[in-house]
C-alpha cells in the first residue's frame, strides 16, 4: 500500500508531508495544552511554583493579579497569577491548533480528492483498454462499483490516515511519554491494558476486512441489477413490468444482507 501511495502521489508528495508534518505540530499542541491544567493543580495544591521553560520569563508579569500574603517561602508567583498564565497558554494553544488542525483536513482533503481523480482516469483507461472476452466475463455494475466507491475508499485512507490515524498514533505515544516524565510506575499500571486490547482489535480487523470484502461483493451485484433494469427501462414500461422488477430487485437486496 505504501508504494502504491508513493506512485500515484507524484506531484503531491510535497503536499502529503506538509499535511504529515501539520498533524506532528497539531499532536504537539494538544500535548503542552496538558501542562497549563499540571501548573495549577500543582499551585494551588502542592503550592508549587510551576518550571516553565523558554517562556518562563511572562509569568512575571501575571504576579500583579494575585495577594503576596500567605505564601510560602518557597514560592514566588501569586495563584492568581499562576491560574491567568496557564489560561493564557491554553487560549495560545486551542487557537494554534485549530489552525493547524484547518490547514491539515484542508491539505490532506485537497490531496486525497487529487488522488482520487487520477485513480478513476487511469482505471478508466485500463478498462477501455481490456479485450472484449474479458468484458464478457465481468458484471457492469461490479466495475462501476470499483470505480466509483473503491476508489473513494482510497481517498478516504488518505484523507483519514492523514489526519485522524497518524493523529491518533501520535497522540498515544505522546501521551505515554508525558506520563512517564511524570510517574513511570502509574503510567505501565495504565499500559497493562494494552496487550489485551490489542489482541481484540487484531481479531476483530479481520471480521471487518471479511465482512467488507463481502459488503463490497454485494454492492456491486446490486449495481448490477439496478444497471441492468434502468437500462432497459423502455422494455420495462412497454411491457408494463415494472413491479415485477422492482420485486425482483427489493427479493435481491434482500439477499444481500
Amino acid at each position: 500500500m505504501g508504494r502504491f501511495l508513493w506512485t500515484h502521489l507524484k506531484g503531491y508528495r510535497g503536499l502529503a508531508a506538509v499535511a504529515i508534518g501539520l498533524t506532528f505540530l497539531a499532536v504537539g499542541t494538544d500535548l503542552l495544552a496538558t501542562f497549563p491544567f499540571k501548573f495549577m493543580l500543582d499551585k494551588v495544591i502542592h503550592h508549587q511554583d510551576p518550571q516553565v521553560p523558554v517562556i518562563g520569563g511572562l509569568l512575571d508579569h501575571f504576579d500583579g493579579l494575585g495577594n503576596r500574603t500567605g505564601l510560602q517561602s518557597s514560592e514566588t508567583h501569586t495563584q492568581l497569577g499562576v491560574i491567568a498564565f496557564s489560561m493564557v497558554i491554553l487560549a495560545v494553544l486551542g487557537a494554534l491548533g485549530a489552525v493547524v488542525s484547518y490547514l491539515q483536513l484542508l491539505i490532506a482533503s485537497f490531496v486525497g480528492l487529487r488522488l482520487s481523480e487520477r485513480l478513476r482516469n487511469r482505471l478508466y483507461a485500463h478498462l477501455e483498454r481490456l479485450p472484449l472476452e474479458w468484458h464478457g466475463r465481468q458484471r457492469t455494475g461490479d466495475l462501476v462499483q470499483r470505480l466509483t466507491g473503491n476508489v473513494a475508499d482510497i481517498e478516504k485512507l488518505v484523507t483519514d490516515g492523514l489526519v485522524d490515524l497518524l493523529g491518533g498514533i501520535l497522540t498515544l505515544f505522546g501521551i505515554v511519554a508525558v506520563m512517564l516524565s511524570i510517574n513511570w510506575q502509574f503510567t505501565l499500571l495504565t499500559m497493562s491494558v494494552m496487550p489485551p486490547l490489542f489482541l481484540i482489535v487484531v481479531l476483530y480487523t479481520g471480521s471487518i476486512k471479511r465482512a467488507s470484502k463481502k459488503t463490497s461483493k454485494a454492492t456491486g451485484q446490486v449495481a448490477e441489477i439496478a444497471a441492468e433494469d434502468l437500462g432497459a427501462i423502455t422494455e420495462l414500461k412497454a411491457f408494463t413490468l415494472e413491479s415485477r422488477a422492482a420485486t425482483h430487485f427489493g427479493e435481491f437486496v434482500q439477499r444481500q444482507r
